[in-house]
Order: C-alpha cells, then sequence, then structure tokens
C-alpha cells in the first residue's frame, strides 16, 4: 500500500508530462495542415519548425475564438477553432505563394528537357564558334572582361571606394557582386558585355508594392494576413492572455504576494501537522470577493479544509480555500470536487490572510508541486 500511495506522488509531474507532449502533438498537427499552403518547396528543419509556429498559433487563437460548437465538452469547442484558424492560415500562405509554385513536371518530361537542352547547347556553342572564327560576333567576354566593363560603369555612375568581389555567369547573364561602403549591389551584365542593370541587395518595399499591383493572388493573401492580425489583436485581453498563459504553461498561475505564504506551503504546513487555529470566525463572502477579484473571475469559494481550515504562520492566521466552477457545500462534495481536480486540473487553491482578507496566493490545481500537496492531503483524509 505504502509503495502505490508513493507512486501517486509522481502521478501530477507524470500527467503534465502527457499534457505537454499532447499539446506538442496538437500543435504539429495544426501546423502540418497550415504550412501546407506554402507552395515553394522547404527544406525539412523551416517546414518543421514553421509546423511548430504556427501550429502554437492556431491553439492560442483557437482558445480564444467565441464560438461554442459543442457546448458540453470546451475541449472539442477549442479544437474545432484551432482547425478553423490552421484553415486561415493554410489559405493566407496560399495565396501569398500562389504564383511561385513551379509547374508539374513528370521525370518524363525533365528527361525530355534536358536531352533537348543539351542539344540546344552543342548546336548554339557550334554556331558561336563559327561567327567568331569569321569575325561576324566577337569573343565573348571573360570574367576579366565583365569586371573591366562593370569598373568603367560605376565610374561614369561615378560610384567611388567600391570593390568587385565575384562575378558568376548563370542563365546567360553575368552577375557581378559589388561592395560600396556599406551598400551590397548586383550588376547584370548580359552575354555581349552590355551593363542591363545595378539592383541594390536587401529588402526593397518597392518590390512588395510591385506585386500587391500585379498579383491578385498575393493582394488577396496580404488582405487576409491583415485582418486575421487585428482580429487576433482584438483578441488578446488580460483575461484571454491569462487562458493562453494556464493553457500552454500546464503549472497554471500563481499569482503570489511578496511576504506572503504560498497555497502549496500552507497545504504543506497542514499535511505536516503544524498548528491550526479553532474557533476563529471568517467571513466567506469577503474571501469570495477578494478571490473572485484576485483571479478574474466569478467562482464558487468554499473552506479548503473543513475540519481546520484555519492555520499559524509568522504570527499570521490564514486560510486555505477551493475557488471551483462548482458548489462545495459539504465534506463528500469537497472531496469529490477535490479528486476531480487532482486529476483535471480545474480550479484554484488560494491562501487568504483571514486578518485582512488579502489573498496572498492563488494556484491552478494542475501545478505539479501544489499536486504533490494535495495527494499527501488526500491521503490524510483516507487514513
Amino acid at each position: 500500500m505504502a509503495g502505490i500511495l508513493e507512486m501517486l506522488d509522481y502521478l501530477p509531474k507524470f500527467i503534465d508530462l502527457i499534457l505537454k507532449l499532447a499539446l506538442l502533438s496538437i500543435a504539429i498537427f495544426f501546423g502540418r495542415i497550415s504550412i501546407a499552403g506554402w507552395r515553394t518547396k522547404l527544406d525539412f528543419i523551416t517546414r518543421t519548425i514553421g509546423a511548430v509556429i504556427l501550429g502554437f498559433i492556431s491553439f492560442a487563437v483557437g482558445i480564444l475564438l467565441p464560438f461554442d460548437f459543442v457546448p458540453q465538452i470546451k475541449f472539442v469547442s477549442e479544437m474545432l477553432n484551432s482547425f478553423i484558424v490552421a484553415v486561415v492560415l493554410y489559405v493566407i500562405l496560399f495565396l501569398i505563394s500562389a504564383q511561385s509554385k513551379p509547374k508539374f513536371l513528370t521525370k518524363r518530361d525533365l528527361q525530355g528537357l534536358r536531352e533537348e537542352v543539351d542539344f540546344l547547347k552543342g548546336e548554339v556553342a557550334k554556331i558561336n564558334n563559327a561567327l567568331i572564327s569569321k569575325g561576324i560576333q566577337p569573343k565573348a567576354p571573360t570574367k576579366t572582361d565583365i569586371k573591366r566593363i562593370v569598373a568603367q560603369a560605376l565610374e561614369r555612375a561615378n560610384v567611388k571606394n567600391y570593390t568587385i568581389t565575384s562575378v558568376e555567369f548563370e542563365n546567360n547573364l553575368w552577375n557581378a557582386e559589388i561592395e560600396a561602403g556599406k551598400k551590397k549591389i548586383v550588376a547584370v551584365v548580359d552575354a555581349s558585355g552590355v551593363v542591363k542593370e545595378f539592383k541594390e541587395e536587401g529588402f526593397d518595399f518597392s518590390d512588395i508594392v510591385t506585386r500587391l499591383k500585379k498579383d491578385k493572388f498575393f493582394l488577396a493573401g496580404t488582405i487576409l494576413a491583415v485582418i486575421f492580425f487585428f482580429s487576433v489583436i482584438s483578441l488578446l485581453t488580460p483575461g484571454n492572455l491569462e487562458r493562453i498563459s494556464e493553457t500552454f504553461s500546464f503549472y497554471g498561475v500563481s499569482m503570489g504576494e511578496p511576504g506572503c505564504l504560498k497555497a502549496s506551503s500552507l497545504l504543506k504546513d497542514w499535511n505536516d501537522n503544524s498548528s491550526v487555529v479553532d474557533n476563529y470566525k471568517v467571513s466567506i463572502s469577503d474571501v469570495d470577493s477578494a478571490i473572485d477579484k484576485k483571479i478574474g473571475k466569478n467562482m464558487n469559494v468554499a473552506p479548503f479544509l473543513f475540519d481546520h481550515p484555519l492555520f499559524v504562520k509568522d504570527n499570521k492566521i490564514y486560510g486555505a480555500f477551493l475557488a471551483t466552477n462548482e458548489t462545495v457545500d459539504s465534506l463528500p462534495k469537497f472531496l469529490t470536487v477535490l479528486q476531480k481536480g487532482v486529476i483535471s486540473g480545474d480550479g484554484y487553491i488560494c491562501s487568504v490572510n483571514v486578518e485582512d482578507n488579502t489573498v496572498c496566493d492563488c494556484e491552478k490545481m494542475n501545478n505539479p508541486i501544489l499536486q504533490t500537496q494535495l495527494m499527501a492531503t488526500l491521503k490524510v483524509y483516507s487514513q
């Protein structure tokens, strides 16, 4: 029997680990739905990180949405809401990257294209050699020639203190990278040695504006993203932020006051048979109001321990109180609610300085440290 009771001490931590793994799995599930909307190829690490981030966004926003599809089971409604958010993110990414998806080609198509390209390269090489040998076409410029051509163009543009760091030939164009002070510039030169343009590297807002004007899919995705962003901002009230914090931490919310006794410490004192106080009159209604104000919720408040609810610590009198959505009006009902709370984490345990009704601390019942003390309390009652 003692061995079983000792194993029960680890139950809260085990449940917390299971919940964390479940949360991660749910987030990845929603994230994979969202990231599938991005139409260009992503490497494994980028796709995985993106799935996790988008999954947590979907889950968090889904918790805040007001749609109550299954009122009897809140968790199911939250999952359906999160699925809706994941689909919205999918559509946003799909629209933004719509034109970036390459045309689908089969292996046979690719093999045929390679053969045609290789043939054309050979024919072009023969024609170029013939034109060069007859003096009709000048010899193709080398890297040295491209550096000289770019340098002349920079001098005409009155650019000083520059360095040409590299020159590469790709897709029948020369790209010369240039460093001029803190700027990085790319000079594009055609195969005949004519400078086509200079492009400054880095983010260019004008590119975004140009695409918004020309790409209706990108415009629609951007508008939807802006609407989604401001909708989420409107949901970020203090109460909703607390809900997100509670869901993602799984350790609950501890709202302790400095120099005041925490709820878990209070229960430990009682479990260790520390001094208790009888015949001290407590106004439950005043405590109820103070606790509701502390946790920002209207809940039913009852003395946590019906036989010895008050304790002495550092010359102060503290009381432990249970805040729950259920009505607790008897010891059997209290034990039932307590057993449910240990498993589900619903409800709060609060420590209150009953001399002035100061709420010292309220901890969610899914806090593993608090649950360890709750299990010990249940053992005491079971003896």
